[in-house]
């Protein structure tokens, strides 16, 4: 269900809002698109969230959804309302900067997933603090919303899996993402996927220029696990490369009407 907390009109000023006491509630169930609104009985927000977290025995948070360019909320108050509760994922959406995003993950430092969403995080150049984290699942990017990643971006990322929809990642670049993630760079990358969307066909030759790789068969069907969202995806094919503490990554491209897609996985 997704779960919604309202502030009064008495909380419209230019003040940080309260985030204690919900004016009024409204939740709809995941799989409908019912809107269903409740009078609060007098309870604040973390007893709205112990109080549904014990009826549905859950103690997760799937996502925490920022919208507002900056973060116009009393962020002590909200990770106080949070309390012991795990949140799974943040999600900065919509109106979100980057200051707002920084300043989440910076009070909530145990969110293992992130997921960028917002025109204002499309230079991930501006918020390098946030890629260096260890995260679990790292999301750049969804629908309209195209990154502008360069090499050193790329570099930084220290995250076991990661997503990016991107229009300036050359042939050439990913070539040598592989070339430092053979000699030691990217320790924690389980799962990397791509989406290249400028219209061009990669070039396998390119991109495997320098490397010492083996040819799958291109019938061979493998199973892969990602580690953040626990999505299996099918590895069809692809080139076998060799990492210096001998763990191997497999590599493919596919071609899709927008550009193409480069999938990274590293079995364990």
């Amino acid at each position: 269900m997704f779960w919604n907390f309202y502030p009064g009109e008495e909380n419209a000023g230019p003040e940080p809002i309260p985030v204690y006491m919900p004016a009024r509630v409204t939740a709809m169930p995941g799989n409908t698109r019912e809107i269903l609104e409740y009078l609060n009985p007098g309870y604040s927000i973390q007893k709205w969230i112990d109080t549904v977290q014990y009826i549905f025995s859950h103690p997760v948070i799937d996502f925490l959804i920022f919208k507002r360019e900056t973060c116009k909320f009393d962020m002590s108050s909200l990770v106080k309302t949070i309390g012991t509760a795990t949140v799974k994922a943040l999600l900065f959406y919509d109106q979100c900067g980057v200051e707002c995003a920084q300043m989440v993950v910076k009070k909530l430092p145990n969110t293992k997933i992130m997921l960028a969403v917002c025109r204002d995080l499309e230079e991930p150049s501006r918020y390098k603090d946030i890629l260096v984290q260890n995260w679990d699942g790292l999301i750049l990017g969804h629908n309209d919303v195209i990154m502008h990643m360069e090499f050193d971006d790329l570099l930084m990322i220290n995250s076991k899996e990661i997503s990016i929809r991107s229009r300036n990642i050359k042939d050439k670049m990913i070539n040598q993402f592989l070339k430092h993630w053979i000699r030691g760079s990217n320790p924690r990358m389980e799962f990397t996927l791509l989406d290249i969307l400028d219209g061009r066909i990669l070039d396998i030759n390119a991109i495997l220029k320098g490397l010492n790789f083996h040819e799958a068969p291109f019938d061979q069907v493998r199973l892969f696990t990602k580690p953040a969202t626990e999505e299996t995806v099918e590895i069809v094919g692809g080139y076998d490369i060799r990492r210096v503490n001998r763990s191997v990554g497999t590599l493919k491209i596919e071609q899709r009407e927008e550009g193409g897609a480069f999938t990274f996985c590293v079995w364990n």
